[in-house]
């Protein structure tokens, strides 16, 4: 996962990148301290990177924060093939 993240984020330099994961989506790095700042959800350190991971029942709010805040975003799924 965080490989298509770095990836994503080489393209999309200015956008936060949502990962759905199941049934939760997750954020990492610096955009994971963006989520946790704006939502106040709980960064996990993870070595040397940070995530922060929600529900996706509650995706909604998240992006209707988003939106309020002016934060472009996209939202990759994370599918295994």
């Amino acid at each position: 996962m965080l490989e298509k993240y770095y990836k994503y984020k080489l393209d999309f330099r200015d956008y936060l990148i949502l990962i759905k994961c199941g049934s939760f989506y997750e954020c990492i790095d610096t955009d994971a301290f963006i989520i946790n700042k704006i939502m106040g959800y709980k960064l996990k350190n993870l070595s040397s990177t940070f995530k922060v991971g929600f529900p996706v029942s509650i995706i909604d709010k998240v992006l209707n924060k988003l939106i309020e805040s002016s934060i472009n975003y996209i939202i990759v799924e994370d599918k295994i093939i």
